[in-house]
């Protein structure tokens, strides 16, 4: 009859401690990549990411009989880390102020003279393509969900720090536990034999 409740009380113990190990590596996990902002600025600027920007942008610059390389996929990168930083720190996504509206036009300017367009040409060239990327990354970047995301990023991270400190510290407890209930069931099959 004795063993009986030992096995049971073994079993849940071992679900336990598995359960408390997954929920601190799912939750560490999420709080060291999503929730974080430096992996995330690391993750906009991915070729993945960028070539579906730029591609978009490329084809609207085509429409307009403009040259697809004026943005350049630097350009690209450099605007969705700015826009993942202010996500990143609460801050509205807001691609419309002056230091990005400068770097998209002196990249732009750059690419327009390296490809030969004259300097009236350029400067039509300029607003047209810095409006074009501008718009296409906020596009990408400023939808519902995105925008809740910003707002609450920091108690999102909290959250996370608080559950993987509390399920970390209970798994560590537990499995403490159960290494000194396998020592003393170990000890007394020792006596026993």
């Amino acid at each position: 009859m004795k063993v009986q409740p030992t096995i049971r009380k073994r079993h849940v113990h071992g679900f336990l401690s598995f359960l408390l190990g997954l929920i601190f590596i799912l939750v560490l996990a999420i709080r060291l990549t999503v929730l974080s902002g430096p992996f995330m600025v690391r993750a906009v600027q991915s070729p993945v990411v960028v070539n579906q920007v730029h591609d978009s942008i490329a084809t609207q610059l085509q429409e307009k009989n403009l040259p697809a390389n004026l943005a350049t996929n630097d350009l690209i990168k450099a605007v969705l880390k700015t826009g993942t930083r202010q996500t990143y720190a609460g801050q509205d996504v807001n691609f419309d102020v002056p230091t990005v509206q400068n770097a998209v036009t002196d990249d732009v300017n750059q690419q327009a003279s390296n490809v030969g367009i004259n300097a009236g040409v350029a400067s039509a060239a300029t607003s047209t393509v810095a409006g074009l990327v501008l718009s296409a990354l906020t596009v990408n970047y400023q939808n519902e969900w995105l925008t809740n995301f910003a707002e609450h990023v920091h108690q999102y991270q909290v959250e996370a720090t608080v559950v993987a400190v509390i399920t970390g510290v209970l798994w560590m407890l537990l499995m403490r536990r159960n290494r000194r209930v396998r020592r003393d069931r170990r000890a007394l099959l020792a006596v026993k034999e």
